[in-house]
């Protein structure tokens, strides 16, 4: 009895885990095959877009895709509701051994106001362990004290507490969705914690097109800072070091509805190299004290915030408050624009009140040139019709004479 009831409960234990429904994914997460289809779509996505967007409507898993706005992002929608992003590929990844993981640096949130530096591919991209000293460095003297994350250590909830700081540098993958808003790549790729947010589609899995690492990372959107994440600091600067970000209407809407003052990024697709360099230069230019606005225009007119990627050409930009500066976020005061005055038209200004310089009399309230009745006064060219009046008396002329043979 006792052996046939064993029997019975290892038959009922295997049809439990040998049933479909049991060996199905969570419903947030890919399939096995919907993850076959993304990474061989991803794969010649590196090589042709167009390519990959074509090869997945035939899918017969995949129910929809779409091109993001930016022209280089593809979204795949599965018929079981589940979606992957790719994101345009790296312009020049060259990797190097993994760096050691570090704890968080100087993590002193009772010195002044805080600041935060992420690199979650400093490994790909071939920055090392070094990624991110010299941002760090520029705003530890500028008062700060910062916090620097790299590879892994960039996870959703350090994404999530972004608004806590009051100045945020990222160096990531990006790309724009077909709604407008924005996916800014994690270095983790553990889906797992964070079921929810997959739920209500404001945390999405990602790739980079031609990754032979054929990873699916953690992207958070705008969406995602809307539902889930605190308002920003008042006077907080985000600079997004990633392509297309800036041309996301939809992510900046987001985020400045949450209260962020400025954000600097790239309206295309930027070279690596270039993208490093710009960054560089801009946060050597804030540590002098000068404003956001001038700043990136600057670097744009230098030539140091300008990249071409097949063809197109990117370049650096801001949103929001172009008069931010690094004291306005180290003191969490907004920088408020000035809303521009009128021009008013130039009129000759009374020497005193009651007066008017010599060779001018008052009229109607305000003083204009006398004329003397020896001047003769002559239309303005506008106030004329030139052509009407010349050339009509010139066919008159024309007309009494025979016209050549």
């Amino acid at each position: 009895m006792l052996f046939s009831s064993l029997i019975s409960a290892l038959a009922l234990l295997g049809a439990v885990v040998l049933h479909p429904a049991a060996m199905r994914p969570p419903a947030f997460l890919l399939s096995s095959t919907d993850r076959q289809v993304g990474l061989f779509a991803t794969q010649l996505a590196g090589r042709s877009v167009q390519r990959a967007m074509q090869w997945a409507r035939h899918a017969p898993s995949v129910s929809s895709v779409r091109l993001g706005r930016d022209g280089r992002t593809i979204e795949l929608g599965y018929s079981d509701g589940r979606q992957l992003v790719i994101l345009p590929p790296g312009t020049a990844p060259v990797r190097v051994s993994p760096s050691p993981r570090v704890p968080l640096a100087r993590q002193r949130a009772d010195v002044g106001a805080k600041a935060l530096v992420l690199e979650p591919f400093a490994d790909e991209l071939g920055l090392g362990s070094s990624a991110g000293d010299e941002e760090a460095q520029v705003l530890t003297d500028a008062g700060f004290s910062v916090d620097v994350l790299r590879n892994q250590q960039v996870t959703v909830p350090v994404l999530q507490r972004i608004p806590q700081y009051a100045v945020t540098y990222v160096d990531t993958h990006s790309g724009v969705l077909d709604n407008g808003d924005a996916v800014v790549v994690a270095g983790e790729s553990d889906p797992n914690p964070y079921a929810d947010y997959f739920r209500d589609h404001t945390l999405r899995q990602a790739t980079v097109a031609g990754d032979p690492s054929r990873k699916l990372y953690n992207a958070v959107t705008g969406a995602f800072y809307v539902a889930h994440a605190e308002p920003f600091r008042a006077g907080s600067l985000l600079y997004l070091n990633g392509c297309s970000v800036l041309s996301a209407s939809g992510f900046w809407s987001a985020v400045h509805g949450r209260g962020l003052a400025a954000m600097i990024s790239w309206d295309a697709q930027a070279q690596v190299t270039t993208d490093e360099s710009a960054a560089s230069y801009v946060w050597s230019q804030l540590a002098r004290g000068q404003s956001v606005g001038p700043v990136v225009n600057e670097a744009v007119t230098e030539g140091i915030g300008v990249s071409l990627v097949d063809g197109q050409v990117a370049h650096v930009g801001y949103r929001g408050a172009g008069d931010e500066t690094l004291a306005d976020a180290l003191h969490g005061t907004d920088a408020v624009t000035p809303a521009p005055r009128p021009t008013a038209m130039p009129t000759s200004a009374p020497t005193h009140k009651g007066a008017c310089k010599r060779g001018h009399h008052r009229s109607h309230g305000r003083c204009v040139k006398t004329r003397h009745h020896h001047e003769k006064h002559y239309p303005s060219y506008r106030s004329v019709r030139w052509f009407p009046l010349r050339i009509a008396p010139l066919n008159a002329g024309l007309a009494r004479y025979p016209k050549a043979r």
